[in-house]
Order: C-alpha cells, then structure tokens, then sequence
C-alpha cells in the first residue's frame, strides 16, 4: 500500500453507522490525518467494543442526547447507518425492516438536523438502485430500475432525501457505490474470496463479463472529496476502482494476492446456467456471469476524483486482514 494521508477538511464531521464495514475504514482511514475533525455515532455502544471518547451511541432513531450534542457541534453529516445488503430472494429480513433500516432512518435523521447546524449531509446509497445487470456502463443520468426491496428502499431513501433538501435548503450529496471490499469485507465478496482460496480449479475461464467495484478506503477518498465541496452540492455520483474485472480476471488477481496461479478451465455459460438451475443457485451465478458496469467519468470530471488505490492493491489490503 502506498504511504496515503487522506486529505484535510474543514468541516466538523459526524458519521453515523461508524460501527459498520464501511464505518469502521472510515475511521481508519481518517486516523491518518489529524487534521479532520470527526465524531462517531453507533446505535448500541453497549454491544460493541467501541471506545466512549471516540463514538457517540445514536439510538435506534437517532434519538439520544448524545446524539443531538454531536449534531449541534457538526457541519457535514456522512450517513452510513442502515442495513447490510441482502440477498435477492432473501427471507432472512422482511420488507418493512428493510425500509425501517433505510427511509424510515433517512426521515428519523432528516427531522433531527432540523434542529442542528448541519449544512451538508452525504449518503452512502447503492449502485444497486440501478438493477442487478448492465448491457452498458450505467451513468447518473440512467433511470434507476430497483430489482430488489433493499434496492429499492435504498432508491426511496434517496428520493426523501432530495425533496427534504429542496425543501428545508440544506445541501446533500448522493454516492453509489458498487460492490464495496476491503478490510472486515463480509457477504458476497467474502463468498468470492473463499471461492478463489479453494484448491481447485475452477470453470471460469470462458466468463467475458465485467463488473464494478471499490475499494473502502477509495470510496472512503471519494466521500471526504464530496465534504464542504460546492462541486458536490445536490449531485449523485458512481465511484468505483476504475477499472472493472470479469469473473476470471478477479479470481486470478485474488490467487495471485495468496501466491498462486489462476487455476481457471473454460467451461460453456449455458452449460454453467444449466448447472445453477439444477442445484438453484441461479442468482449466485448471474452475479458471477452478468455485466454491472458503472461509469465513473462525472465525479471524475465534476470533482477531479480519482482513486487513490488500485485493484491490486485493494484485494492485497483485503486479503491480509482475513
């Protein structure tokens, strides 16, 4: 990893879900710079292991004295809070949690900045709001196609967020990241990561397609960019590594990451969709087969972002925490 010192900002800031993944390499990143003022806000300081001077314990709905201390003292908010991505088809979560965790939190801490300083709030969405394939690299101006309920809560929590901001005159910031990896990564990558530690070869040599992804401590870049940033008032961004990878070109970086070869065979895509009706894993591989293609060339333009780390070097961060 190259010797990055995130950039200074002069904004107070206060992030919520700061005991999540993304959370947690938020506040790894930012303890490079001391020059950034920043609170932690967690729901149940009680059940974690998290340190009283660092964090403030929020609420279930933002509702604790601490909380409202923190607000007061704070210029930009970067809200993390909400659930972890389900699966499509999932039963281990119903819709009503699933929009409780997004636009029912949104409304809850849109309603307690009313009565703070908060000048700027930036929200962690999803590229997901797009849908679950891309024929092409989808861009901001794209119509979001929500597929699942936490893609679509995610969406409305969005839409919430822009009418308050009209109505209320304060500024925001949307970012859409794709599938996020890095230190603490859990779900699909994770899944992807055992897959590629297994010892034998696997049948996706012939898997042409292209996917997105980002680095936490890249995505964690783009959002300290977007703080206290007039470029970045009232705009939705993608980010992303620059550089999306097909299903063999990824399992042959992360071999590669554990000192082995890509170990890849070509086996047919109808014989591989065949195979995942049969034993009803259909979705897991549509996420190993299909295109999900963002393009990033608007924050690239709008802000000068560009991704400090590469692919290389975030799966070589990734894998050395596991």
């Amino acid at each position: 990893m190259n010797p990055y010192i995130p950039k200074s900002v002069a904004s107070r800031l206060l992030v919520t879900g700061a005991d999540g993944f993304i959370g947690q390499n938020f506040r790894q990143v930012c303890l490079r710079n001391q020059n950034i003022s920043v609170r932690y806000a967690a729901r149940n300081l009680s059940s974690k292991t998290l340190s009283p001077q660092d964090y403030v314990e929020s609420g279930e709905a933002f509702d604790s004295t601490e909380f409202s201390e923190a607000l007061a003292q704070s210029d930009t908010l970067i809200h993390l809070a909400g659930l972890a991505h389900i699966p499509v088809g999932s039963s281990e979560v119903d819709d009503k949690k699933i929009d409780a965790g997004h636009i029912g939190l949104m409304r809850d801490l849109i309603e307690r900045m009313q009565k703070s300083a908060i000048k700027q709030l930036i929200y962690v969405s999803s590229a997901k709001v797009m849908g679950e394939s891309s024929e092409y690299p989808f861009t901001e101006s794209c119509e979001p196609n929500p597929i699942d309920p936490y893609a679509a809560s995610k969406w409305r929590a969005e839409q919430l967020l822009r009418d308050s901001a009209n109505e209320l005159g304060f500024q925001y910031t949307v970012i859409r990241p794709p599938l996020v990896y890095g230190s603490g990564v859990k779900a699909n990558f994770c899944q992807l990561i055992r897959l590629a530690a297994s010892p034998l070869p696997l049948p996706f040599a012939s898997v042409n397609n292209r996917r997105s992804l980002v680095f936490v401590d890249n995505l964690v870049d783009a959002l300290l960019t977007c703080v206290d940033n007039p470029a970045a008032f009232n705009e939705t961004f993608f980010v992303s590594d620059g550089m999306d990878l097909s299903t063999a070109a990824l399992i042959a970086e992360l071999r590669e990451a554990m000192g082995r070869k890509a170990g890849l065979f070509p086996v047919p895509l109808a014989m591989l969709k065949a195979t995942a009706k049969l034993t009803r894993t259909e979705s897991k591989m549509n996420r190993l087969i299909q295109n999900f293609q963002i393009d990033t060339s608007f924050v690239q333009q709008k802000l000068g972002w560009q991704p400090p780390f590469s692919v290389k070097q975030g799966i070589a961060a990734t894998l050395t925490t596991l």
